[in-house]
């Protein structure tokens, strides 16, 4: 399941994208379970589909319109040189881990834009893209990931070396100096 933070609701499809607060347990058509999938990086940050449990769709933002009402569309597969066709790219999100805690689900293809309550109202509803500003978007995009207790713990996508191994992934930023 995806949590909404600040809302306690979870991500769910019910026509779009929803976020509800009714009680799970009388779900009986797994619409409010996700298969998350890592499909690569871009830009060194984690690129993931979400795929609806439900109706095997998979979440996708609007092509024309970034605040546009989320959709449910088959799945688009990388070609063979590991980019997604454009169609694609409106299926993919980065996750990022944000300062106040959860994640922030960005679109690929509007990354000005999170993953928060249609017209950044907290509260149960449409799930829409809405523009953030600064690196960080605020608490209202904020998401938690959550597990089945019969699955095993999760690892945290983010806690990866991007470096591919010719010293070309990181920002170096981090890396110490030469100059003294």
């Amino acid at each position: 399941m995806i949590i909404h933070r600040v809302t306690g609701g979870y991500l769910t499809q019910n026509g779009d994208l929803q976020i509800e607060s009714d009680d799970i347990t009388k779900i009986t058509d797994e619409r409010h379970l996700w298969r998350v999938r890592l499909v690569g990086y871009r830009r060194n940050n984690t690129v993931f589909t979400f795929e609806n449990k439900s109706s095997g769709r998979v979440l996708s933002v609007d092509e024309k319109d970034p605040r546009g009402p989320m959709t449910y569309t088959e799945r688009q597969e990388p070609d063979a040189h590991g980019s997604a066709p454009a169609p694609g790219e409106r299926q993919q999100f980065f996750v990022l881990p944000l300062c106040c805690g959860g994640y922030s689900l960005v679109p690929v293809k509007y990354p000005g834009h999170c993953l928060q309550p249609k017209d950044n109202r907290p509260g149960p509803g449409s799930g829409r893209p809405a523009p953030y500003y600064g690196r960080d978007s605020s608490l209202d995009g904020s998401h938690d990931f959550v597990l089945a207790p019969t699955q095993p713990p999760r690892k945290d996508p983010t806690d990866r070396d991007l470096d591919n191994g010719n010293g070309g992934g990181g920002s170096g930023g981090d890396r110490g100096s030469n100059v003294d």
